[in-house]
């Protein structure tokens, strides 16, 4: 099953997240938390019930199956975000005006091999208001080729946004450091760091992917 989450479109992971948090959801509800346009949900919740992850028990009405939520729980459990210490992180403490920056990764990377490396920000339940905030996201990582080197993303004021993608290739070392920054007007909010393992052939962890997360302050910090 965790085979048929990294194989999905990068549309599909704000759909299976916001769905796990909901009995049932129609499509111009997804749409409107997540950010997606219908063609792009279209192609998202189309790949979800192909792969058996989601369900459509009436038209236009959709929920995550037991299979989607175990495959799910198996790269995100609950708390399982949480669970970095706050050293590692490398971002203020939750409060009102912070968004959670979400990040998609395997447990471990191959040397002279790319990994993707997802990353977005979850939608706010707060009904938060105000304008729509252009962000830079800057990944950066010794010993590796960071493709790109960054990504402008708009996030919605309670939206999600994302994920956008980043290809990354170690070449050297037994781990890569990986530092996500988070800027607005050239101005650093946060970000996340974290490691991930490097070994010179694929094992059955470089096929795992599992989920991390921050929480990042929307205004620069004095």
């Amino acid at each position: 099953m965790i085979d048929d989450l990294q194989r999905l479109p990068p549309q599909a992971l704000p759909v299976i997240r916001y769905l796990a948090g909901l009995e049932r959801a129609g499509a111009s509800e997804i749409t409107g938390e997540t950010g997606l346009s219908d063609r792009a949900f279209g192609k998202a919740i189309r790949a979800l019930i192909t792969r058996r992850l989601a369900e459509m028990p009436s038209p236009g009405v959709y929920r995550l199956s037991e299979r989607g939520r175990e495959a799910l729980a198996a790269v995100e459990p609950d708390g399982a975000r949480d669970q970095a210490p706050e050293s590692e992180q490398g971002a203020a403490p939750e409060a009102a005006t912070a968004r959670r920056l979400s990040v998609l990764v395997a447990q471990e990377w191959v040397r002279h091999l790319p990994a993707k490396l997802m990353v977005g920000f979850d939608a706010s339940h707060d009904h938060a208001t105000g304008a729509t905030r252009r962000l830079t996201l800057r990944v950066r990582a010794q010993g590796c080729v960071v493709e790109p080197p960054e990504h402008v993303l708009e996030l919605p004021p309670h939206r999600a946004a994302g994920p956008v993608q980043f290809r990354l290739t170690p070449h050297e070392g037994r781990a890569v450091r990986v530092q996500i920054e988070v800027f607005h007007d050239a101005v650093l909010l946060g970000g996340l760091f974290f490691e991930v393992p490097v070994s010179d052939l694929p094992t059955a962890r470089s096929a795992q992917f599992h989920a991390l997360g921050a929480p990042v302050p929307l205004h620069a910090q004095l």
